[in-house]
């Protein structure tokens, strides 16, 4: 199972969000995918920031597939950041323990009632943008795929995956008893802007 490190310089406290889209991309057919069962959600440690985290096959799937679709359009790959791949695991995992596309079962973006935002910030990731997409895929020969073809057809997903100012990308797959595989994306570029922004589609 891949392990991404990265230096503590990409581990900061939080900002400013910019731009958070939302849909559904859900499969109806096909053989019930095989793979380990969900895990609780990790709790924040506010103390210490992350340095190292392990990543599932559709989680590296997602990565690998994302910095290619950019590659196809002439855009840099992005890095893997340890602190944003817990936060997608963390929502991912959360929303396959409780198997709900978020609280409405309609909308993956809130769980619990806590947005991408509380996420963020309560994971410790300081941001001059991110971005979030999420979706889930049921009965798919290979989820992570179907996700990634879903994304690339709807405009607010796509837009998010080639984003020009983002350098860094967290996922998060977990799979729910219904079989439903929930899939997060995060996107971001750290720093520290002058005054909180937010905007949302």
């Amino acid at each position: 199972m891949p392990i991404f490190r990265l230096p503590p310089s990409f581990l900061r406290p939080p900002a400013r969000l910019l731009c958070v889209l939302v849909a559904v991309v859900a499969g109806c057919a096909g053989p019930r995918p095989s793979a380990p069962p969900a895990v609780p959600a990790p709790q924040p440690d506010q103390t210490q920031a992350p340095r190292a985290v392990q990543v599932n096959g559709h989680e590296q799937k997602i990565i690998e597939a994302t910095n290619a679709f950019r590659g196809s359009r002439g855009l840099p790959a992005l890095t893997p950041s340890v602190n944003l791949i817990r936060i997608a695991q963390g929502h991912a995992r959360n929303m396959a323990r409780q198997d709900r596309y978020g609280d409405s079962d309609r909308d993956g973006h809130v769980l619990d009632g806590r947005n991408v935002e509380y996420r963020i910030r309560t994971g410790g990731y300081d941001f001059a943008r991110v971005a979030e997409n999420v979706g889930y895929q049921l009965n798919r020969r290979d989820p992570a795929a179907s996700m990634m073809k879903g994304w690339r057809d709807s405009n607010g997903h796509r837009r998010n995956m080639l984003l020009e100012d983002i350098t860094q990308i967290g996922t998060g797959a977990a799979q729910g008893r219904s079989g439903r595989w929930y899939f997060v994306q995060l996107f971001g570029r750290p720093g520290q802007p002058a005054r909180p922004v937010r905007t949302s589609q």
